[in-house]
C-alpha cells in the first residue's frame, strides 16, 4: 500500500484521531487534577521503571532520565499497541489513558516545585513529534478494535463477513507504510531528544 493511500486514509481516520487525543489528554487532565486518587498508581509505575532502569544503569535513575526512558519506551511500544488494538481497542485505550495520567502527574509535580519551564523545555522539543506518533498508533489500534468488533457482529451473514474481511486486509496493508511513518517520527524525535533538549536544559 502506497504513502498517498495512507495519507488519504488519514482523512478517513479523523474520528479515531479525536478519540485517541481525548483518551491521552483526558488522562493527562486526570493526572494533573487528581494527585491523591492516582498518585499510588503512578507511583507504582515509576517505582517499577526505576527498578528496571537502575538495573540497566547500575545506579538510581534521575527523575528526568526516568521520564525520557518512559517516553522512548512508549513510542516503541506504540507500534505494537497498534496491532494489540485487535482486542476490541482495550489495549490502546489503556495505553493512551495511562500514559496521559503519567504525563499529567509529572506536570503537576514539576509545577508544584516551581519547575514548569524546565518541564516544558524537557518535553516540548521531542514531544511535539513523539506524542503525535503515540496518538497515531493509538488511533489505528482503536480502529483495528472496531474492525474486529464489526467482524464479530457479522458472523451470521456471509456477505457481511466478506466485507469486513476485506476491510481488515486493507487496514493491515495500510499499516505497512504507517510503520515507516511512525519509525521516521521516532527517529527525528530521538535526535531532538539527544541534541536540542539537553541544550535547552543547559540554558
Amino acid at each position: 500500500m502506497s504513502f498517498p493511500a495512507l495519507w488519504k486514509h488519514f482523512k478517513e481516520m479523523k474520528h479515531y484521531f479525536i478519540a485517541a487525543t481525548l483518551a491521552f489528554f483526558g488522562g493527562a487532565f486526570l493526572g494533573y487534577t487528581n494527585e491523591d486518587a492516582i498518585g499510588g498508581f503512578v507511583g507504582q509505575q515509576i517505582g517499577q521503571l526505576q527498578g528496571v532502569i537502575g538495573s540497566l544503569t547500575g545506579d538510581e535513575a534521575s527523575p528526568w532520565f526516568l521520564f525520557f526512558y518512559i517516553l522512548m519506551n512508549n513510542t516503541f511500544l506504540s507500534i505494537v499497541i497498534m496491532y494489540l488494538g485487535a482486542f476490541f481497542a482495550l489495549v490502546p485505550l489503556y495505553f493512551l489513558v495511562s500514559n496521559g495520567l503519567l504525563l499529567g502527574y509529572l506536570a503537576l509535580e514539576n509545577n508544584s516545585a516551581g519547575e514548569w519551564m524546565f518541564f516544558a523545555k524537557a518535553i516540548l522539543p521531542h514531544g511535539i513529534i513523539e506524542i503525535p506518533a503515540i496518538l497515531i498508533a493509538g488511533a489505528y489500534g482503536i480502529k483495528f478494535g472496531f474492525l474486529m468488533a464489526e467482524g464479530a457482529l457479522s458472523f451470521i451473514s456471509a456477505r457481511r463477513r466478506a466485507i469486513v474481511q476485506e476491510k481488515i486486509i486493507t487496514f493491515l496493508k495500510l499499516t505497512i507504510p504507517l510503520l515507516a511513518v511512525i519509525a521516521g517520527m521516532l527517529f527525528v524525535a530521538a535526535i531532538l531528544e539527544n541534541t536540542l533538549t539537553p541544550w535547552l536544559l543547559s540554558l
